[in-house]
């Protein structure tokens, strides 16, 4: 599957191309479809006959498309390999087009992975307890992708088209996507497509495997105005997918578990105050597996300083410098130095002031200031630098 997808993207730069993928969820969870490329022969030069445009596929990595790919080690928790599709090039006459086709059966990674091409991320599927929500996310017109096939030529044109059956029944659709009949819904985009398209499904006598997960907020490190914080979600059992972190409402990014059932992520610069975050797991394999939510509050206390300080001192050997006062809010309880030449630390330097010596000249001089106060982290800062430039 990853080789056609491969494929997918170079061919977005095509005049005409269509991908069409129909796939059919059955009760157990098992995934069985077709994905299929067509492009106009039109599109492509130097290509007259099938065995020329089995060798054009070929020396674009797709190999020998009467072969069928050798199945790949996937890293999930499982070490199941991936599934085995089976290609195949093709050539429609009727409608003058050259076709790719492969069979695929897996799990709904296999959907995920089919419906992936540049310009959109692909479907998307959440669902809780029997109730499953399909988006595809509106076309990205900056996704844009280098096309490896030289002898494919056109204008930027691609059209897709999705349809999915399910064990249950198609409650509701919207942005575009169509209902065909109570369990088959179909999507459809180009690269017009301005809007999410999505749909609702109710699965029929639905059982899956229920997950739970923990959220903790630890404050990392401290910056001028804000903390670093560290956010890590664990699920109480290991599985495959991904966790969304967000501030609020605001999404921080997307994250992979790892095998030991958590995700990590730091993130920088929390301003002072309190931060709701939350977690969402979301199964890969999500009709077997539950997602999961998780939240949490801290209060991020963090030193508000306007700007960094400057040195009060001539750059000369022989005189003496000293930072302005840092104001900063809260006030700090405690204050250290330590003294940098050209960014690096000056050994046993580290009082308030600084006799400029010879080593210094024509070197950059500046302190690194460290402010604590209890219930904070402690904030470094490091002052304007200043260039002796006289002995």
């Amino acid at each position: 599957m990853k080789k056609f997808v491969l494929l997918t993207i170079s061919a977005l730069i095509l005049s005409g191309c269509s991908i069409s993928s129909i796939y059919s969820i059955n009760s157990d969870g098992s995934v069985t479809g077709v994905t299929a490329l067509s492009v106009p022969k039109r599109a492509v030069r130097n290509v007259s006959t099938l065995e020329q445009w089995q060798h054009l596929l070929s020396q674009n990595n797709l190999g020998d498309a009467t072969d069928s790919p050798t199945p790949e080690p996937s890293g999930s928790l499982s070490a199941a390999p991936l599934p085995t599709p089976s290609c195949a090039a093709g050539e429609d006459t009727d409608l003058r087009e050259w076709t790719y086709t492969c069979t695929v059966s897996g799990d709904p990674l296999v959907i995920s992975a089919a419906t992936a091409v540049t310009g959109s991320s692909g479907l998307t599927f959440d669902r809780a307890n029997s109730t499953l929500t399909i988006v595809q996310p509106a076309f990205n017109q900056d996704s844009g992708a280098d096309n490896p096939l030289g002898d494919l030529s056109g204008i930027s044109l691609i059209y897709t088209t999705t349809t999915l059956s399910f064990p249950g029944t198609v409650t509701a659709v919207a942005g575009g996507a169509q209902k065909v009949n109570d369990n088959t819904v179909t999507f459809t985009a180009d690269q017009t497509q301005t809007q999410e398209q999505s749909a609702t499904v109710t699965l029929s006598n639905f059982t899956s495997q229920s997950t739970s997960m923990t959220l903790s907020a630890l404050p990392r490190a401290a910056v001028p105005n804000g903390v670093d914080i560290q956010l890590t979600a664990a699920l109480t059992a290991p599985a495959d997918g991904d966790v969304v972190f967000m501030d609020g409402d605001t999404t921080l990014t997307q994250q992979t578990i790892g095998v030991d059932g958590t995700a990590v992520y730091v993130a920088p610069y929390q301003s002072g105050g309190t931060h709701n975050y939350k977690a969402r797991f979301i199964p890969s394999n999500w009709f077997k597996i539950d997602s999961a939510r998780a939240t949490t509050s801290t209060v991020v206390k963090a030193f508000q300083i306007t700007t960094p300080p400057k040195l009060l001192g001539t750059g000369k050997v022989g005189s003496q410098l000293s930072p302005a006062s840092v104001k900063s809010s809260p006030a700090a309880g405690s204050t250290s130095y330590q003294w940098l030449r050209n960014g690096k630390v000056i050994a046993g330097k580290t009082g308030r002031t600084y006799a400029v010596v010879a080593a210094d000249f024509n070197k950059s001089i500046s302190v690194r200031i460290t402010l604590r106060k209890t219930g904070y982290l402690p904030v470094v800062i490091d002052s304007f630098p200043l260039k002796v430039t006289k002995r």
